[in-house]
């Protein structure tokens, strides 16, 4: 064991190149003082950092508060706490953070990323540019907790995040659960399960392979795709603001005592409202809660069922959909709609793209749908817009299982229209 000691007058310290676990914790003292089980570091001056190079074995380090410390190119598990700042590139472990006071900087982590209290974290990827295996791609498991500000390219496995401001997300492979949000929060990509509690400012979602789960959102600005099933429940109406859904199961919303809404849905399953309750395979249906408002369009591919909300004033029902959703019981998620956390666990070179042209594909379907009422799917159009269903739902499924590209997909259904 080796210990040493340096000044701290400089305003940040880096570590290079090391190799082994470090253990470096703020405290109230003016220098620095390291206890490593190899021989010290290599120790130069970079204008105002200080930098300690080429440690390989494990460290604990003690270092003044105030202090700012970066990692770069670091090889093993790293643990700090209760000091200034963090800035990190390249770091082969898992990672866990604890009372940072300004923000934290993490590129290209490979390992998990456990975090209590931050001002902020940027967590980036860049590995893409210059990795072949596209399983390195993002850090592994991240746990966030009271960080104000959140800004995450990608995450191979799981995410779980509590009590921030603001939250920024690209890619997730796996499960995604985030819980008090006061401000924002927007989320392109989730391969696996996705579950938002008690966000209190604007939610924007994308595309989830899995089930999603909405509870008290004060404002749902965009929901995109849903390979599972989708519930929601304690969601604000916002007034003059549409939602455009296509979900791969069945979909439960709970809407507020008082609502005015304006609901179309296309399902291949059942529809369950207060006053309105269908049977047979394959609905459009159009109910409207008090004075109307918002649009809400829902592609569900198994049964929806309606809550709360009083008494809908109209309600319009029709049959006449089973060639889109299929014979039985309709549903997207087992066939139509497989994008879930074994397909999209860790690489990322696709998601986007495939998503994307899946919303188009999507998109693309239920254009029809999305704007007929049952009084007008009555009329001489029916049976054109169920000529050609069954084609494109031939062509999602195709897309979904990977033997055409989302481009091809879409160049498809352009030509059936």
């Amino acid at each position: 064991m080796q210990r040493l000691k340096f000044d701290a007058d400089r305003g940040r310290l880096r570590l290079a190149e090391w190799a082994g676990t470090v253990d470096l914790e703020g405290w109230d003292e003016a220098g620095i003082d390291l206890e490593s089980t190899s021989d010290g570091p290599t120790v130069r001056e970079v204008d105002d950092v200080l930098v300690l190079e080429g440690l390989h074995g494990d460290a604990r380090l003690r270092v003044p508060r105030t202090l700012a410390v970066e990692l770069q190119r670091h090889k093993g598990a790293v643990t700090v706490r209760g000091i200034r700042a963090l800035k990190a590139d390249r770091v082969d472990g898992d990672v866990d953070l604890e009372g940072i006071a300004e923000a934290v900087q993490i590129r290209d982590l490979t390992g998990d990323l456990r975090m209590l209290g931050a001002a902020s974290l940027v967590l980036e990827d860049t590995r893409h540019d210059r990795a072949r295996d596209h399983r390195e791609r993002g850090a592994r498991d991240v746990e966030l907790q009271d960080v104000r500000t959140v800004d995450i390219q990608n995450v191979r496995k799981s995410l779980t995040i509590a009590n921030a401001e603001s939250v920024v997300v690209g890619n997730v492979g796996g499960t995604t659960r985030i819980e008090g949000v006061s401000k924002s929060l927007r989320i392109s990509n989730v391969g696996g399960r996705f579950e938002a509690t008690d966000i209190s400012g604007d939610l924007h979602v994308d595309n989830v392979g899995g089930s999603a789960t909405l509870s008290n959102v004060s404002a749902v600005r965009h929901v995109g795709n849903i390979g599972g099933s989708l519930t929601m429940s304690g969601a604000a109406l916002l007034a003059d603001h549409p939602l455009h859904i296509a979900i791969g199961g069945s979909a439960r919303i709970e809407l507020p005592a008082v609502a005015n809404l304006t609901l179309h849905a296309a399902t291949g399953g059942h529809v369950h409202a207060d006053g309105l309750g269908s049977s047979g395979m394959g609905h459009n249906a159009t109910l409207v809660y008090g004075e109307g408002g918002p649009d809400w369009h829902l592609a569900v591919g198994g049964n929806l069922t309606v809550s709360g909300g009083g008494r809908p004033r109209s309600t319009q029902a029709s049959l006449g959909y089973e060639n889109v959703f299929g014979p039985g019981s309709g549903k997207f998620k087992t066939k139509k709609m497989k994008f879930g956390p074994a397909d999209f666990n860790f690489d990322f070179s696709g998601i986007g793209e495939a998503f994307s042209g899946m919303g188009e594909a999507f998109s693309s379907a239920f254009a029809g749908f999305n704007t007929q009422t049952a009084a007008e799917t009555r009329g001489a159009n029916v049976a054109t817009a169920e000529d050609t269903s069954a084609e494109r739902v031939a062509i999602l499924r195709m897309v979904a299982d990977g033997r055409i590209t989302p481009d091809e997909g879409e160049q498809l259904l352009n030509a059936l229209d």
